[in-house]
């Protein structure tokens, strides 16, 4: 299958899996070779905003030739950091807190493993993270901040694969 294609289908079903969703779960999605050096988990909860953001990282790191996989935020403390050169977390602002599965699948992450973990939570407050060890940004779900945000991302996982990732 060519590589505009394979592209084209990923996003074509992200946007089925992630805005589709009635039951507020993600859905799988990757993107790219399997077998590629160059590895990005990202783990979400699903919204309309997140996956506007999910959508713009994905079609940013297309040119990359990373492997992407997409799940559901519920699904990340069943993955192994360790597998990928860098893990996005899209998550909420719970009672001041990130989400419970968020917190589990961090405190399961070696200390060797969080910098290369991004994490972006959702609050209308300006919430930031604590003692997590790992890149974190806080946003409004603003649907006109979802590109920049999704920009800001791509760039600071391009930065972690550069530094993680060796030729």
């Amino acid at each position: 299958m060519n590589s505009s294609l394979h592209c084209g289908l990923s996003l074509g079903l992200l946007g089925m899996g992630l805005w589709g969703c009635a039951t507020g779960t993600v859905e799988l999605v990757e993107q790219g070779d399997k077998a590629s050096r160059k590895r990005v988990l990202i783990a979400m909860r699903q919204s309309r905003f997140k996956d506007a953001v999910a959508k713009g990282v994905l079609r940013g790191l297309e040119e990359d030739k990373c492997y992407v996989k997409v799940i559901d935020l519920k699904k990340a403390s069943g993955q192994t950091p360790a597998e990928y050169g860098a893990v996005v977390i899209l998550n909420a602002c719970r009672a001041m807190n990130m989400e419970r599965h968020a917190r589990s699948f961090l405190g399961s992450v070696p200390d060797g493993e969080k910098d290369k973990i991004i994490v972006l939570t959702t609050t209308r407050t300006g919430w930031e993270a604590k003692d997590q060890k790992v890149d974190a940004i806080s946003s409004a779900s603003k649907m006109e901040d979802a590109s920049s945000l999704a920009e800001t991302l791509v760039g600071k996982i391009r930065a972690v694969l550069i530094r993680r990732i060796r030729p």
